[in-house]
């Protein structure tokens, strides 16, 4: 560990180097002369492979304002919180991280680095001794390391003479290392290493136990906890560890001892109900950082120690139920971390794997590759149908060199610095090409999507979303297009296809064809006026506004002749006798529909003026203007308010009077007529000329 407890003063920091970044501060440092800082970051951080290591800042910088860094190897991957970071490891190994800490004006005040060792869990069946104050008392960190054996199919056997068996442990609330070192008993508890000092063979014997395998000791908050900054001192307390220790390392030099680095408070530890039984939170943070500090420089390098970096991850915000016990998940933080810090002892070796190939498929244009890392490995050779194709230093390729129904064969070799080679074993890829997408288009029965055919595909599904929700399919098909009739006017949708055949699918396009669907407008009438022809629509959701067209013939062109926002037209510009067709497309800004091709028909016929009327012996004549396109009249007559009742057709263009024979005497009538050709009619005149029959 470099430098972790210090003395910085502007005077001394004017020019640092940190050879590892080759990075030159010659600024002094913003930190106040005689400012105290101390970083507790570990030497080595033990971690399980998938599973992210946690560095939680304010737990290893004893200044408020200060920023620590971390310079993590692409080899692991690593999450950056505003109060922490965390770093997981793929692949078992040993990788080194540098790290540095600047001051709050960026000018970096310390460095050093920190050993990574990760590795796959393979616990064995082991005993060990866990010694230590309350934190061990509670039982919580013994039960959680209990369980985990259990779940990986391995025996913790745990001594000691307080807790339920098996849940075993030599814990005692309020204990400190002296207090190990100098009272047989204190308050409630009884101390059993205790044999004119600490003891351990002396323990051992007495308790009839043979040797552990590890022993673990969680020791530090009570030997400091009513220290002030002025009268910190870890000195006497550091020799109690050291007399603990060579106690155990009397007994035997080959015992593996784990020593907790001291975990931080609470971060409300004012609220503590025992608060004049430590200082500030400030003050006792500063302090426990300072002895994490001593405690791991004062052990560095000695044989069969090991530091526990419980400090790292336990959250100090949320994992406290008060100023100095965790939470039960903060005591399964400090149960994991032992966990990982066992196993990794345990299997100090890295056993290295061959490359795992976790993907081989289809996706847009190419085979995608992905493996897992295989520790040492500098480079990778892709093996395609027996031949090298390509050499990586990543874990993922992308085969484009592919055809579209064809069959391949994948490995993947790790390359490693000593020339060693280790082999994945083949995937096999059927590739199917991605297809190609030509267009999204609106019509008048939904949206028709369209792609280009696919060798050796036996179907396709097609897939649509919208900007809010992720692809759904919503249908299959064995030609090259498909016609989504569910989509809804005014919704902009997305379109991709996936080619399939019975030992592979494709991949697709992933931005789709895109297309603002507005349903075509519904033609619902069209009649002759007096003097126009009225067009009716119903109105389509998304639509802005409507263009209506027109031509004159069944084989001629549409021409645009209106634009509006309402769902009706009155057209003016038309002429008696003459064919007309009408259609509309909706429109919104440059998103427009599909239309009628058919459109709605009407031969236009203009209103036969009524020009004379009279009452004789034969009965009443009504005379009408001769109509243009007319091959007969229609002649209406009615009493009174009564109704419109057609009482004859007139067949002929020329005849423009009708001899009403069944008109009665001394009954008045009223008469209108309409132009006739086919099935077309013109308007009437809604008043009509009135007589009165006299004879």
């Amino acid at each position: 560990m470099n430098i972790s407890k210090r003395i910085i003063s502007v005077c001394l920091v004017f020019v640092m180097v940190a050879s590892v970044f080759g990075v030159t501060v010659i600024n002094a440092s913003a930190l106040s002369e005689n400012a105290r800082y101390y970083e507790a970051v570990p030497e080595t951080a033990y971690a399980t492979v998938g599973e992210p290591f946690k560095i939680f800042y304010n737990n290893v910088l004893s200044l408020p304002g200060l920023k620590i860094s971390f310079y993590v190897p692409e080899t692991l991957t690593k999450k950056c919180y505003n109060n922490r970071i965390e770093i997981t490891a793929q692949i078992p190994g040993d990788f080194v991280i540098p790290w540095c800490v600047y001051d709050d004006e960026y000018v970096m005040v310390d460095s050093g680095e920190m050993l990574f060792v990760a590795r796959e869990t393979e616990l064995k069946n082991v005993t060990a001794l866990v010694l230590g104050d309350s934190t061990v008392n509670e039982g919580f960190v013994t039960q959680n390391m209990l369980d985990t054996f259990e779940e990986n199919g391995k025996t913790l056997t745990l001594l000691g003479t307080r807790g339920t068996y098996p849940n075993c442990h030599e814990g005692r609330g309020g204990w400190s290392s002296s207090l190990y070192c100098t009272k047989e008993e204190y308050g409630i508890h009884y101390n059993p290493f205790y044999n004119d000092g600490f003891d351990f063979s002396y323990y051992m014997s007495t308790q009839g136990y043979d040797q552990p395998d590890f022993v673990v000791i969680q020791l530090g908050i009570n030997d400091i906890k009513k220290m002030t900054l002025e009268d910190y001192s870890s000195d006497k307390v550091l020799s109690y560890f050291d007399e603990i220790v060579l106690s155990i390392q009397e007994y035997s030099s080959n015992l593996p001892i784990i020593i907790t680095v001291t975990i931080p408070p609470s971060e409300k530890i004012e609220d503590f109900n025992e608060s004049t039984v430590v200082a500030p939170e400030f003050e006792y943070r500063n302090n426990i950082i300072h002895f994490a500090s001593d405690l791991m420089n004062y052990f560095d390098g000695v044989e069969n120690i090991y530091f526990s970096p419980v400090n790292c991850g336990i959250d100090s915000s949320k994992d406290f139920k008060n100023a100095l016990h965790p939470t039960e998940n903060g005591y399964k933080v400090i149960a994991e971390t032992h966990i990982n810090t066992l196993n990794c002892i345990m299997n100090k070796t890295v056993k290295v794997k061959a490359p795992e190939i976790t993907q081989a498929k289809s996706v847009n244009g190419y085979i995608s590759l992905t493996w897992k890392a295989t520790y040492g490995a500098t480079s990778y050779d892709i093996i395609r149908n027996g031949i090298v194709v390509a050499t990586v230093n990543s874990l993922n390729y992308k085969d484009a060199e592919i055809s579209s129904g064809e069959s391949y064969k994948y490995k993947i070799k790790a390359v490693s610095e000593d020339g060693r080679v280790y082999t994945s074993k083949t995937k096999t890829v059927y590739y199917l090409g991605t297809p190609v997408l030509k267009s999204a288009t609106t019509t008048k029965n939904g949206v028709c999507v369209k792609w280009n055919a696919v060798n050796s595909a036996e179907n396709y599904s097609v897939y649509r979303k919208t900007a809010n929700s992720s692809w759904t399919r919503i249908g299959n098909t064995t030609g090259i297009s498909f016609t989504d009739k569910t989509a809804k006017s005014g919704t902009k949708y997305f379109y991709t296809v996936i080619a399939n055949s019975s030992v592979a699918k494709s991949g697709y396009d992933s931005s789709g064809v895109s297309v603002y669907y507005i349903a075509t407008p519904p033609l619902s009438s069209i009649t002759n006026k007096n003097g126009s022809v009225v067009v009716k629509w119903g109105s389509v959701k998304g639509a802005k506004s409507y263009n209506v067209y027109r031509k004159t013939s069944k084989n001629g062109s549409w021409v645009k002749i209106a634009s509006t926002t309402g769902t009706t037209y009155t057209d003016k510009n038309i002429k008696s006798g003459n064919n007309y067709f009408y259609t509309v497309k909706a429109y919104n800004g440059s998103n427009t529909s599909s239309f009628v091709t058919s459109g709605i028909a009407t031969k236009y016929l203009s209103t036969p003026k009524l020009t004379k009327i009279s009452s004789g012996k034969n009965g009443v004549t009504v005379s009408y203007s001769k109509i243009t396109g007319a091959t007969g009249y229609a002649v209406y007559r009615k009493t009174g308010n009564g109704n419109w009742s057609k009482i004859a057709t007139v067949t002929g263009n020329s005849k423009t009077s009708y001899l009403d024979k069944t008109a009665k005497k001394n009954v008045t009538y009223t008469y209108t007529v309409r132009a006739v050709n086919g099935k077309y009619m013109s308007s009437y005149n809604t008043k009509g000329i009135t007589v009165k029959d006299k004879y």
